[in-house]
């Protein structure tokens, strides 16, 4: 009898604490949200941001015909610019001409006002206009390094595609389900499709059973969009360390917006860049300028275990 009573406490201790975990988790995809969508309205704080963007102007203005003739011929340009893409600055019935499109793009990014429309940019950049432009030969080594087949194989992506009909729009924003955490946080102006809603995790996969172990939240595993933004700082964005932690912490604040990513999932592929964060301390990488806002400082309060003061030695991440 005894040994009868032990085993039920000892499982109900278990379920305790894997509600106890549980919550933690929710608890933390709501914070990841909360401070994306913060970061959201502080796009002209982001210098590194702008350094990119200005890079991206720079070669565009150069080649504006080359720029012109690839958004003419590679449709799925103006379609990522359009909704249910996040950051989209077109609807999906407005027509538009390849010569709209490019003022468009370089307006965007000159005017630097809204950092999802921005990003959005900077991703399709790199992933469908730089190649027509340039052709750098260490692009090959550098691609090498920021997608390794340990993160992005199929087998490593840890992640499952669900069926088109469960797929819907949204204009929710952040990275958690939890219906009491999803009313705390505001809508987009916009409708788009969420990675966390098109994917579930796979819970077989390395990436998930690392998480997993790290108590951290996952969408749908290493982000490429990150690596594809690693991959244009590298090529034309000339970033210092310090300015590449802050672009890293913009990519975060755009992803987890959108539903798209958690901040290991980026930080998982900056780490390829050699780009250090404490996985427990937000705060790396956030402008001096926002840390000074009363905003900021009021979501510091409220999350003083992911926000803590300078001083706090934060368990360090690694890979």
């Amino acid at each position: 009898m005894t040994g009868e009573v032990n085993s039920m406490r000892s499982t109900s201790e278990a379920t305790k604490q894997d509600l106890h975990n549980e919550l933690q988790l929710k608890y933390r995809e709501f914070f990841e949200s909360k401070l994306a969508v913060f970061l959201l309205d502080y796009a002209s704080h982001f210098l590194s941001v702008k350094k990119i963007s200005t890079a991206i102007v720079n070669l565009m203005e150069t080649n504006k015909s080359i720029v012109i003739n690839t958004i003419m011929k590679d449709s799925k340009i103006i379609a990522e610019l359009r909704e249910p893409y996040f950051g989209s600055c077109y609807d999906k019935k407005q027509t538009v001409s390849a010569e709209q499109v490019f003022e468009k793009i370089l307006s965007i990014l000159k005017e630097g006002s809204q950092l999802k429309n921005i990003m959005q940019i900077h991703c399709i950049f790199i992933h469908r206009i730089y190649d027509q432009i340039e052709k750098k030969p260490e692009k090959a080594a550098l691609v090498s390094q920021i997608f390794p087949l340990s993160l992005f194989s199929k087998e490593n992506r840890s992640r499952i595609e669900k069926k088109e009909e469960e797929i819907k729009e949204t204009t929710q924003l952040g990275i958690t389900h939890h219906r009491v955490f999803s009313k705390m946080l505001r809508q987009s102006d916009k409708n788009h499709i969420r990675a966390l809603d098109r994917f579930q995790p796979d819970d077989g996969s390395d990436f998930f059973k690392s998480s997993a172990e790290k108590r951290v939240p996952v969408v749908c595993g290493a982000s490429g969009h990150t690596g594809s933004l690693m991959l244009g700082v590298k090529l034309y964005g000339d970033l210092t360390s310090d300015e590449l932690k802050e672009y890293t912490l913009a990519a975060f604040a755009f992803l987890a917006a959108g539903g798209n990513h958690s901040f290991y999932e980026v930080l998982k592929v900056a780490n390829l860049v050699g780009i250090d964060f404490q996985i427990d301390d937000y705060s790396v990488g956030v402008p001096t300028s926002i840390k000074k806002d009363e905003s900021y400082q009021t979501i510091k309060n409220q999350f003083p275990e992911f926000l803590p003061s300078d001083e706090f030695l934060g368990i360090l991440f690694t890979k």
